[in-house]
């Protein structure tokens, strides 16, 4: 009988100790985004921010191919025609005429999906300080910009008097709990939580003064969504100063054709 027990146990243990072998094995195929190297892998992202419907409302120069007149003349409102002729009255139709948005998609994408899990693992993260600095500045200005974007297609344009109260995007942080429900934080909260995030890539100073790669985040872009965060509150003087620190950076710049000179005199 006692024969019988010590054998019961011995297999037991053994059991145990094979299962706990088991659970310590990394999954196969899997990324757990321990290491530095493995976390950079997620920024090898071609970011998308170009909408045509934005760039619709901020000119009178419509991007379509369709035939603009027979649309805009129809009796049923579509999208493209509140857009189009600047339908105040009937904005309010937006939302149950855009099922979906890319823009929307897109920009909470790369802040759920690269730039939050990031800034959560990266201090845990095996690799260099340096590796960690880039990493932290990269995640917080993708963030910043993707904040601004949002905020400029999906609420009221910054006004000092009513920033406080407008409401605003869902600022959905590393902190948050994806699971939750999340409400909209207010126009001023926003501004303020881009400005939080492009101050403190900028202070971290992890980020190279030319980019990785074209698709990639420098130091000169985490000034850039500063100013435009600056320069969309009105605080035209703060702006200009943070824009200055760009110059150098920036001189390539003239050297682009100007789009007057490639399509002149549009209108």
């Amino acid at each position: 009988m006692k024969k019988t027990i010590y054998s019961l146990l011995a297999i037991t243990a053994l059991l145990f100790s094979s299962c706990e072998s088991f659970t310590e094995l990394e999954p196969k195929g899997k990324n757990l985004l321990t290491t530095t190297d493995q976390l950079e892998m997620l920024l090898n992202k071609e970011y998308e921010g170009c909408s045509s419907d934005m760039r619709q409302m901020a000119g009178d120069m419509i991007y379509a191919d369709n035939n603009v007149a027979t649309i805009i003349s129809q009796p049923v409102k579509t999208r493209n025609v509140i857009i189009w002729t600047y339908d105040e009255a009937n904005m309010d139709k937006m939302a149950e005429l855009t099922p979906s948005d890319q823009d929307y998609t897109n920009f909470y994408g790369y802040i759920g999906t690269i730039a939050n899990p990031i800034l959560s693992k990266v201090d845990a993260a095996s690799g260099t300080e340096a590796d960690k600095k880039l990493l932290k500045s990269e995640a917080l200005t993708l963030r910043a910009w993707s904040f601004y974007m949002l905020v400029n297609k999906f609420a009221k344009a910054y006004n000092p008097a009513t920033a406080a109260t407008d409401p605003g995007i869902i600022l959905m942080t590393e902190d948050k709990d994806i699971q939750t429900a999340q409400y909209k934080s207010t126009v001023e909260e926003v501004y303020q939580q881009i400005l939080k995030d492009a101050n403190e890539a900028i202070e971290i100073d992890g980020l190279p003064n030319s980019a990785v790669n074209k698709m990639r985040f420098s130091k000169p872009a985490a000034y850039a969504v500063k100013a435009l965060a600056l320069l969309n509150m009105q605080k035209y003087d703060e702006a200009e100063e943070v824009a200055k620190q760009l110059s150098p950076s920036m001189a390539l710049l003239t050297t682009i054709i100007p789009h007057i000179l490639v399509v002149p005199k549009v209108i």
